[in-house]
């Protein structure tokens, strides 16, 4: 199940990075892009682990983050972008 959001507003707009090792450190190289929509991809139910992915509003890929369960997942979306449950919306809604 792939549940999606419009992001209204930006609330931590420096926190995903594009980054590289260098002598066996990671050094960061730029910011990546902001995002236009959030999907929750669940891996099996909502208690599962599940990957949040960001998109452009050019639908180019600009960041994940994996979480325990959706109920993380959605506490992070809150966190970057002040989006609550009600939010997101599934492919068939």
């Amino acid at each position: 199940m792939i549940y999606i959001a419009k992001v209204k507003k930006v609330l931590q707009s420096n926190i995903h990075k594009i980054g590289t090792i260098e002598n066996g450190e990671l050094k960061t190289v730029s910011s990546m892009p902001q995002a236009d929509r959030v999907e929750i991809e669940l891996e099996g139910g909502e208690i599962d682990p599940c990957t949040m992915n960001r998109f452009t509003k050019d639908n180019e890929f600009c960041g994940d983050t994996w979480h325990e369960n959706f109920a993380d997942a959605l506490s992070q979306a809150a966190f970057e972008y002040d989006l609550k449950r009600e939010d997101f919306k599934t492919l068939t809604d």
